[in-house]
């Protein structure tokens, strides 16, 4: 057998070798962790079907609440329609009035999206009254 590395350290020599050896798997695992996350999210195919419907159907049922007054009155404020916006009577009166963000970041809050999907949704199902004819669209 060879002669360990080791012989002839003292202890605080082989202590500041074991500390840095860790600190380097540390640092390594951080690293392949940081490179699985950026891969997850940079990928569009990671989430299925099923889940973004399932996100948008959750999405719909939550505007349909906020529009038509039946959720927290702090969420229902915030919707309003271009109507009250301005006073030009333009043939998308009734669709909600999207908030301007200068920022990505802005556009990534609950009422960008939320107010973008209404507003795609055919008129007929925004102005339904029921959540029933919403949940089988």
């Amino acid at each position: 057998m060879g002669r360990p590395i080791l012989i002839g350290c003292t202890n605080k020599a082989i202590i500041i070798i074991i500390i840095t050896n860790i600190i380097t798997i540390i640092v390594i695992i951080i690293i392949i962790i940081i490179i699985i996350i950026i891969l997850l999210f940079s990928s569009a195919t990671w989430t299925s079907s099923f889940q973004t419907q399932k996100a948008k159907y959750i999405l719909g049922a939550l505007e349909f609440k906020c529009v038509k007054g039946l959720a927290p009155s702090y969420l229902c404020h915030r919707f309003k329609t271009r109507a009250c916006v301005h006073d030009r009577n333009t043939r998308y009166k009734n669709n909600l009035n999207i908030p301007a963000y200068k920022s990505a970041s802005g556009q990534r809050t609950f009422l960008y999206p939320a107010m973008s999907f209404w507003n795609s949704l055919p008129r007929e199902i925004r102005e339904c009254d029921n959540l029933q004819i919403l949940k089988r669209h």
